[in-house]
């Protein structure tokens, strides 16, 4: 079994997202090889995926363009979305050369669109699995009304529309269901991490008697460029975990990015730690519910999936939202993250979504080879 795997490159979520499908795909075709198609870190691939694997980084959707974690950069978006339509042809083309090239028994997409339309294009059967589309995105930053916009999403539509199975994850942004009639909805994709706190311990040179609650400060794979860091290093009542680019690598801040915590996998990080303070990306926050750790967030307050992830959130986590201006300033974090230590954890739900994505494949694949 040949999967072709498209991946947006916004940020490390996406393929977060589908390696829990993939890596349950392996496990039932052990002969399986995949091509991992998208502009995302060969060694993030390398670290998670659990086949064997090829690796194309040539990005194959837009997206947002975004400079930090919190604000797209609209006129550089627009600028990337009008030359890559501008060129859709011959993108559509290469693309269908690489996916034929691979001999692809299956194109698996999160979720650019021009890689479900060049399945499409070749016959090869498609799965989308997202949370969100692009083309439910670009209306919360775009006017609609704008013939050139109104152009691109017309032929978003177009394309996400030819995919053969679609698998939509909770929590989802409600609006694509319209995209996907031929849609499943399954429970939260994530792969849980192990709680190894005394060996975190060990790596960051922190007495295994130390009673300070270990919290990790992270605001997904685009790097953050302004946390409060000073603030944070007079406030010893805590140990902050960063993976901040210029952190200092001293107590009682540590970066995760130094070789002191190289081979440790984000999952086995953020299962390990007491709480996580961040934004409420999807990983992010599927792994604060699988792990019961309690979660303060701040939101960006634009971006369309936000807001089912935070309800979501609000259901089944110890959670706290804080306004940008708190996150910034720091003085209030410890007083939150004390006061959601002391709640009572909240039952995990259901987060089968790999086991479930991975039977609606198979069948998918069984009914076409019957034909």
């Amino acid at each position: 079994m040949r999967i072709y795997v498209a991946v947006s490159g916004h940020g490390f979520g996406h393929f977060g997202q589908v390696v829990p499908v993939l890596n349950g795909l392996f496990e039932q075709w052990p002969t399986a090889r995949f091509l991992v198609a998208g502009s995302i870190p060969d060694s993030l691939i390398n670290a998670r995926l659990k086949g064997p694997y090829q690796h194309s980084p040539r990005p194959r959707d837009v997206g947002l363009v975004q400079h930090d974690p919190m604000t797209p950069d609209l006129d550089a978006t627009r600028g990337a979305m009008r030359e890559f339509h501008a060129h859709w042809s011959e993108h559509l083309s290469r693309e269908c050369d690489e996916i034929a090239a691979f001999g692809a028994d299956l194109v698996l997409a999160d979720t650019p669109c021009l890689t479900l339309e060049a399945a499409a294009h070749l016959g090869v059967p498609s799965v989308a699995v997202c949370n969100l589309t692009w083309e439910a995105i670009l209306p919360a930053y775009f006017d609609v009304e704008e013939p050139e916009v109104a152009g691109w999403l017309t032929r978003m539509r177009s394309a996400y529309a030819r995919a053969t199975l679609v698998l939509l994850p909770e929590p989802f942004i409600p609006e694509i269901r319209q995209t996907f009639p031929n849609r499943r909805e399954i429970p939260p994709l994530c792969t849980p991490g192990r709680r190894r706190q005394r060996a975190l311990k060990r790596a960051l040179g922190i007495r295994e008697e130390d009673a300070r609650p270990l919290v990790l400060v992270s605001l997904g794979g685009i790097p953050a460029q302004h946390l409060p860091l000073e603030r944070l290093r007079t406030t010893s009542e805590m140990v902050w975990i960063t993976d901040h680019r210029q952190a200092p690598f001293a107590d009682p801040l540590f970066t995760i990015h130094d070789e002191t915590l190289s081979g440790w996998s984000f999952s086995d990080l953020s299962a390990s730690v007491d709480a996580v303070v961040g934004k409420p990306g999807y990983g992010m926050s599927v792994d604060a519910v699988a792990h019961g750790v309690p979660f303060l967030f701040m939101c960006r307050g634009h971006f369309p999936d936000e807001a089912p992830i935070v309800a979501w959130l609000r259901r089944h986590a110890r959670c706290r939202e804080i306004t940008p201006e708190q996150f910034y300033d720091g003085r209030c974090w410890v007083e939150h993250l004390r006061a959601l230590m002391e709640q009572t954890p909240p039952r995990i739900p259901a987060l089968n979504g790999a086991e479930r994505a991975v039977g609606a494949i198979d069948g998918m694949i069984n009914t076409k080879g019957g034909q």
